[in-house]
């Protein structure tokens, strides 16, 4: 929604969305931060594209709530999930990525929390890279072929996720 270049003024707003955060949107229970990258490849799609933006922090969103359900064993409830948009990385180049501040658990419809046992974050990142790919292919940006090659790199091929930290209610 803004640009703040003066950084007393964006110190400013980011302590004001924090604190907007822990009063009005988030429950008193333990949060972890997630971070979302994507391959060097199809960054250019999104720097043409900035509304890809967007479905790509939907591609996370199902994909934390698809790896919770697994990893929970539940067929229904959601994550409390706040995803930030960042486009630039070390040395200000263009590096799309996601910051995702995620309640550490579950909630279900009758307001139990159910928490998160510490879990291996490889499948999550097999989940973001196949959103990720579909996505893109249902816009007409890459093809079968594409996604072949991609998926035949070793590992991730470059999606990856990190959980950074842990935070508990009180903190």
């Amino acid at each position: 929604r803004g640009r703040w270049f003066c950084p007393s003024c964006h110190n400013k707003k980011v302590v004001q969305f924090g604190h907007h955060l822990k009063q009005t949107v988030l429950y008193p229970v333990p949060h972890r931060q997630y971070v979302f990258s994507i391959s060097k490849i199809v960054r250019k799609y999104f720097l043409y594209d900035r509304k890809l933006l967007v479905r790509l922090s939907q591609c996370a969103v199902k994909s934390l709530t698809k790896f919770f359900r697994l990893t929970l064993g539940k067929r229904t409830g959601i994550p409390g999930i706040v995803v930030a948009i960042q486009n630039f990385g070390d040395y200000v180049r263009w590096h799309p990525h996601l910051h995702a501040l995620v309640a550490d658990g579950f909630f279900l419809e009758s307001g139990c929390f159910f928490v998160m046992p510490k879990a291996d974050l490889r499948p999550l990142a097999e989940l973001f890279r196949t959103h990720v790919l579909k996505m893109l292919k249902k816009g007409g940006l890459i093809d079968d072929a594409f996604i072949t090659m991609i998926m035949k790199w070793r590992h991730t091929s470059g999606f990856s996720v990190h959980n950074e930290v842990r935070i508990k209610p009180d903190d």
